[in-house]
């Protein structure tokens, strides 16, 4: 059932791309986009740490009040910027 899944929801398929996220014990959260692996997701409802390719998020509710605070934290690699030319003809 996966194969056909990947085959007619995959990236380049009719629908584009699909995400999916399983809940493992212990608070442990695994989503994943097209079958890879996004992020990894841990804690409980009013607390929650985020690890992805774009950094760390922490994300602190209240629950049943709708506040919620949200921090981002850049980790791991270093993104590469391309270097605008000054000069007329480069």
């Amino acid at each position: 059932m996966r194969n056909l899944l990947d085959g007619i929801l995959g990236g380049n398929g009719i629908f584009g791309t699909y995400r999916r996220s399983k809940n493992l014990p212990g608070g442990v959260k695994v989503s994943s986009s097209n079958g890879i692996p996004t992020s990894v997701s841990v804690g409980e409802k009013g607390v929650r740490v985020t690890e992805s390719k774009r950094g760390t998020r922490l994300t602190v509710r209240i629950p049943g009040t709708g506040i919620s605070m949200t921090r981002n934290f850049k980790t791991g690699g270093t993104r590469k910027r391309k270097k605008k030319s000054n000069d007329l003809f480069g």
